[in-house]
């Protein structure tokens, strides 16, 4: 009796998954992300180009109280889009900052100068310059 019972309940499961073996199967779809160092991915966002740190230099100003940074800035991105340009340095104590703005057509690069307040010969005691490249609405 109780063999009928459980071949009963068999055929009925049979029955009933039938339906489900016909379910389309999932397709996997292709990673997107990088993956990580455990093999793991991680999904990436489309995001716009940064703005690359530039190639620069130092020299002091023409008036010898400051000192100039000339440096080239690229905008890597197809389109028209501005920059605020920040760039300092820690001399002792002191954080020295200069900056400007600009506004570079797609894939263009422009020379620009930014002036710090300081006498070259105590610009060159400082740390490493720092760069803040912060992107911002292009003026029309």
């Amino acid at each position: 009796m109780q063999r009928r019972q459980v071949l009963c309940v068999l055929v009925v499961l049979a029955a009933l998954t039938a339906g489900c073996m016909n379910a389309p199967r999932p397709v996997p779809e292709p990673q997107s992300g990088i993956p990580d160092d455990d093999g793991s991915t991680e999904p990436t966002t489309p995001t716009e180009p940064g703005f690359p740190v530039p190639e620069w230099t130092t020299a002091p100003a023409d008036d010898g109280n400051r000192t100039l940074v000339e440096m080239r800035v690229r905008n890597g991105a197809d389109w028209r889009r501005g920059v605020n340009v920040t760039v300092s340095r820690t001399i002792g104590d002191e954080i020295v900052s200069g900056s400007t703005e600009l506004t570079l057509d797609g894939n263009e690069t422009q020379t620009v100068q930014v002036h710090l307040e300081v006498p070259y010969e105590r610009f060159e005691e400082g740390s490493a310059l720092d760069f803040v490249l912060d992107p911002r609405p292009a003026g029309v």
